[in-house]
């Protein structure tokens, strides 16, 4: 077997960056992820980080099969007033590599 035909995990998000519009302060506001593993070996999910406290992930699943999709709920919890810029990171079976989402909006 050769390095290119080593079984490989692939995870995909159906978007990098996500829009949460205008969010009222101290207002909670939930956002659908759909990931994809485009891979031809199982995703197993080891952890999730986010950049602040203020966002939190929520799902019901540890593995994705190849080809198949699992959705992850991010939750944003405004605090103060201007502009955001959040990050989730989603590690899983994949030395050395993560998958990075953001978050971007206004809170009023």
């Amino acid at each position: 077997m050769t390095v290119s035909e080593l079984p490989e995990t692939i995870l995909v998000s159906n978007q990098e960056e996500y829009d949460m519009g205008t969010v009222g302060e101290n207002e909670t506001k939930a956002q659908q992820v759909i990931l994809r593993n485009n891979g031809t070996e199982i995703f197993k999910l080891k952890g999730i980080t986010t950049s602040c406290e203020c966002t939190t992930t929520e799902q019901d699943w540890e593995e994705i099969a190849p080809g198949e999709t699992a959705t992850l709920t991010v939750y944003y919890k405004a605090e103060q007033p201007g502009d955001f810029y959040r990050t989730v990171t989603i590690y899983g079976n994949v030395p050395g590599e993560s998958l990075t989402l953001s978050l971007v909006g206004k809170v009023e």
